[in-house]
């Protein structure tokens, strides 16, 4: 599983690496951020034009992507929720924490409206609402460093024999300057690490798949 996170108002990378795995006809699931979608005409077009891709889940990544995402209550969940329906025709079954922090009350709140919840790293649980956490990220950002693609490629490949699940995690302002627009080296870069995966010999999903 792919799971891209911060995809987000007044940002145009997230386009460009979607683009690349659709047209490698790998699927993806795509956090979207709630908070300002419905300003951004151009994001709300695009993410349209491609929501009815089978390849493609849309999921829900907080409301504000703030700390007050952590505690969130029923009400700015919904919020978030009512916005990405509203704007997109979609209604996300799948959940992704900001920073991958959530206090158990609003856990459980979640668990009220999504059939699975995409959490820390490693993290795998079956129950009312299933828990299934990335593998590893394509940053690593306790470190501040770029997570080399043989690495990335081992970690995937140990935990499909262990699990027969890897999900990786992207965020795509690794891929773009401080104004959000794509860089062309590191999109190349991109390309050849999706490229490189096919040497795992898996079959791409989503979590709602």
């Amino acid at each position: 599983i792919l799971r891209m996170d911060d995809v987000r108002a007044y940002s145009q990378s997230s386009k460009y690496l979607i683009d690349e795995i659709l047209r490698r006809n790998l699927a993806v699931t795509i956090g979207v951020i709630p908070f300002n979608l419905d300003k951004d005409p151009n994001l709300i077009l695009y993410l349209r034009s491609i929501k009815s891709n089978e390849n493609l889940e849309i999921a829900q990544h907080g409301t504000y992507h703030n700390e007050t995402d952590k505690t969130m209550d029923n009400e700015t969940l919904l919020y978030g929720n009512q916005i990405i329906q509203n704007y997109l025709g979609v209604k996300p079954r799948t959940y992704i924490p900001p920073f991958s922090d959530i206090s158990s009350e609003s856990y459980e709140t979640v668990a009220n409206y999504f059939d699975i919840i995409s959490i820390s790293e490693g993290n795998l649980k079956e129950g009312n609402m299933g828990e299934i956490g990335y593998t590893i990220e394509t940053f690593d950002y306790f470190n501040n460093k770029t997570v080399s693609l043989q690495e990335l490629l081992n970690r995937c490949d140990e935990s499909l024999s262990k699990l027969n699940l890897c999900v990786i995690a992207i965020h795509p302002q690794e891929y773009a300057d401080s104004n959000g627009k794509i860089v062309k080296a590191k999109l190349d870069e991109f390309k050849i690490m999706l490229d490189s995966m096919k040497q795992l010999n898996a079959t791409y999903s989503t979590f709602n798949d």
